[in-house]
């Protein structure tokens, strides 16, 4: 008898767990479903299927007498005043940056949430850029695919904010594509319009990238510049561009960390390039005591650890 009471009390717990997480399964399903509301007041959870300017096609949930399921509805745009896409709390975590997500993560939302890049609410921008920026990370391999990317963000993307970040972030995809002097005029006139510090500081950086790429050419073409009077002050005038736009961010916007350390990392590099080490060595020294834990804080103390006498 005990041990049959042990065995029912076993089963008991079995049964309790497992009807726990067919709950927790259930609410987690209906927390990540789309909303659409009407202007009605009325609203009803399901998927949204598709959008366009005369209909939302949506995926409506039903509860009925044999359960929850679902009927395809076609409504009326001019009803509907709003759609709140599913946001699980793992999406949003990694929206808002709390949380990583791989390349397959990100692209698999970015794919679900495309087609309504131009809702309001949408959140596919915010998978889109994170999308971009690690395809970016990666390096030369998926720039073209990031700008692709990023044009449609900044083409039709609802919100302000992101169209703007997109912006930046193309920057380096047109870099990273070989498009330099696209890159050139695409940051001129970001500084004409943005007033966002990191915009600023982004574009400034492309445009020090470009002084600086010149400057190494017209000194490779001309390797007795300094003799020569016509290719003197253009050497001369591309060399200070270069310092002054890397030079930015740490001068007027040192709180943003890891543009400010690239830009000073930079300089020295220019510095090095226009056989100045002490200059280099000193911008290290800064780049040291200012940013220590930033990426550059390495390359500024092998810099440091070459230019000092070997005992």
């Amino acid at each position: 008898m005990r041990s049959l009471a042990k065995r029912n009390v076993v089963l008991d717990s079995s049964r309790c767990r497992i009807v726990f997480y067919m709950l927790a399964l259930i609410a987690t399903c209906a927390h990540a479903q789309d909303v659409v509301h009407f202007h009605s007041g009325d609203s009803f959870d399901g998927k949204t299927l598709s959008t366009n300017e005369e209909w939302v096609e949506f995926n409506v949930i039903i509860d009925g007498p044999r359960g929850r399921g679902e009927s395809r509805k076609r409504l009326p745009r001019k009803d509907v005043a709003f759609i709140d896409f599913e946001q699980t709390e793992e999406n949003l975590a990694i929206v808002e940056g709390k949380r990583s997500a791989d390349v397959e993560k990100l692209r698999r939302l970015w794919v679900r949430h495309e087609s309504y890049l131009a809702e309001a609410n949408s959140p596919a921008g915010s998978y889109g850029i994170l999308l971009a920026e690690q395809w970016l990370a990666s390096g030369e391999d998926h720039a073209r695919a990031a700008l692709l990317l990023l044009d449609k963000i900044i083409s039709a993307d609802w919100d302000d904010v992101r169209r703007s970040r997109a912006q930046q972030r193309r920057l380096k995809a047109l870099v990273l594509t070989g498009q330099a002097e696209e890159a050139k005029k695409a940051a001129a006139r970001l500084l004409e319009e943005t007033t966002d510090p990191q915009v600023t500081v982004e574009a400034r950086q492309v445009l020090g990238y470009a002084a600086f790429d010149a400057l190494k050419e017209l000194v490779e073409a001309h390797p007795r510049w300094m003799e020569d009077d016509e290719i003197f002050p253009q050497r001369h005038a591309l060399f200070h561009e270069a310092i002054d736009h890397f030079l930015y961010g740490s001068l007027f916007q040192g709180a943003l960390r890891e543009p400010a350390a690239s830009g000073l990392w930079q300089v020295c590099e220019v510095y090095l390039h226009g056989k100045m080490p002490d200059k280099a060595k000193s911008t290290a020294e800064d780049l040291l005591k200012l940013y220590p834990e930033s990426n550059e804080s390495g390359l500024a103390r092998q810099l440091l650890d070459e230019a000092s006498p070997k005992s």
